[in-house]
């Protein structure tokens, strides 16, 4: 794609024209993925990633700057997205690895050993009580390992959907146990939401 017809596709979708947006996607959505994979070594997430690339682009067309590149812009947000992804996957796999610490320290200690059991049991009773669409979406996530792709289709639904039921389920999980929360054992109880995040 030419300089100008980027230029002109761009003013274009600041219009609200579909076609020229149906354009942009089609010319840059494989190399927008491809980037995204450089980043996050997966090719599900860069989908994903990418869908999320182009609906920003969407939703921002009516302040998007035309005397900017088309290019420049797009690339701007996939690795902001890109980035992102990142920092939140080494954040879980760092709690991950913290629990697990934190779990064998626990063997040797019977007082901690309990207190986890007791959150434990909190945490139970919190996922038993979820509405049960968000139940068999976070349990078929969270303990089956399974992608939000597979979940959706599994269940008939979008992916959208599979995304929104985990991230309600997790705020409400949050929810419900920070009245539990004491002083003497917030340490233990923030390594005990990693096994979950």
């Amino acid at each position: 794609m030419k300089d100008t017809d980027d230029h002109f596709l761009f003013i274009k979708l600041k219009q609200d024209d579909i076609a020229a947006f149906e354009a942009i996607f089609s010319h840059y959505r494989l190399p927008i993925l491809k980037f995204i994979v450089s980043y996050a070594k997966s090719v599900e997430v860069a989908e994903e990633l990418t869908q999320e690339t182009f609906i920003r682009l969407w939703e921002s067309r009516a302040t998007l700057n035309a005397q900017k590149s088309c290019r420049s812009f797009l690339y701007t947000i996939a690795k902001n997205l890109s980035l992102n992804y990142l920092r939140s996957n080494t954040k879980e796999e760092t709690l991950k690895q913290e629990l697990w610490d934190r779990v064998k320290m626990a063997q040797a200690n019977p007082e901690e050993r309990i207190v986890f059991e007791e959150y434990q049991t909190i945490f139970n009773q919190i996922l038993e009580e979820l509405p049960q669409k968000k139940r068999t979406i976070y349990i078929m996530s969270k303990y089956e390992g399974r992608s939000n792709e597979e979940i959706a289709t599994t269940l008939g639904v979008t992916k959208k959907t599979v995304k929104n039921n985990l991230w309600e389920t997790l705020r409400i999980i949050k929810d419900r146990l920070e009245p539990y929360l004491e002083y003497t054992i917030r340490i233990v109880s923030i390594s005990f939401f990693s096994t979950f995040f």
